[in-house]
């Protein structure tokens, strides 16, 4: 952690985070995208803007509605979008 916040301290660009996978579907659809459905788009968006800093797709609601309304394992689609944007 020390190394990678020095690094960001150091680094001239400025850093920008995706909050997409978050933000998006929790305003619009209460956040109920499966984790299907933002993998399908997350090859894109790895191709496509591989200068992010980092993509946000954890907070708010999703842990919860990702159990409890989705039935699915939530520790399972922050493996699954790692893997498909490893950038």
């Amino acid at each position: 952690p020390e190394g990678f916040a020095k690094a960001l301290r150091e680094q001239k660009a400025v850093g920008v985070t995706d909050t997409t996978f978050r933000d998006a579907h929790q305003s619009l659809l209460a956040t109920r995208v499966r984790t299907s459905g933002l993998l399908g788009v997350a090859g894109h968006v790895a191709r496509l803007t591989p200068e992010l800093l980092s993509i946000e797709a954890w907070g708010g609601a999703t842990y919860d509605v990702g159990l409890r309304f989705l039935h699915e394992d939530p520790w399972y689609r922050l493996a699954a979008l790692r893997e498909a944007i490893p950038n």
